[in-house]
């Protein structure tokens, strides 16, 4: 009859116990994506690979350009940082958005909604030009992240016309460190 201690057994369950764990672990992944930061599995997915390509491809250029010597576990913990405050971010964002929905605000959900997109599109804008640097560093010069500046312009350029919010101005710091727009 049937056998536990066959080798075939032994495989199946030892196969088993990992599909289960993975089923798990993604299942986990996509709630705290879908639930907690209030994004699609493949939007989280897409900055978190951004990221990891940024961090791989700005360790190698250092090992190219400044030697071996330079590099340390200060990139990577400043990855995980980084990659935490954007998340950090992205998840209070989300926070508001539930709470102004909860009370029946639709206009601030909306705005905290368009808000929370900004982020999501400026982290990815910021990443990928990091790529674009970190590849340039060590020769290689790709002509589809120079398309990164003018889409970024012409989307600067339709929250202006819409909403006369000049992005130029609300990211330039002022002499004494403070920011102009938000200050007044």
């Amino acid at each position: 009859m049937f056998s536990l201690g066959t080798e075939k057994a032994k495989e199946t369950t030892f196969l088993g116990t990992v599909a289960t764990s993975i089923a798990m672990m993604a299942t986990m992944f996509s709630y705290w994506a879908n639930e907690v930061l209030g994004m699609t599995v493949w939007v989280c997915l897409m900055i978190f690979i951004i990221m990891f390509i940024d961090l791989v491809t700005g360790v190698a250029s250092a090992a190219i350009i400044d030697g071996k010597e330079s590099i340390s576990s200060k990139k990577g913990l400043r990855w995980v940082f980084k990659f935490g405050s954007y998340t950090v971010f992205i998840y209070v964002l989300n926070g508001l958005v539930k709470e102004s929905a909860v009370y029946g605000y639709s206009w601030i959900t909306e705005a905290i909604t368009v808000v929370k997109l900004f982020v999501i599109f400026k982290i990815c804008f910021w990443e990928m030009k990091s790529i674009d640097e970190n590849f340039e560093k060590v020769g290689y010069s790709f002509r589809i992240f120079k398309l990164l500046d003018p889409i970024y312009n012409i989307f600067k350029g339709v929250i202006k016309k819409n909403s006369d919010i000049d992005l130029d101005e609300v990211d330039k710091p002022v002499a004494d460190g403070k920011n102009a727009k938000l200050d007044s």
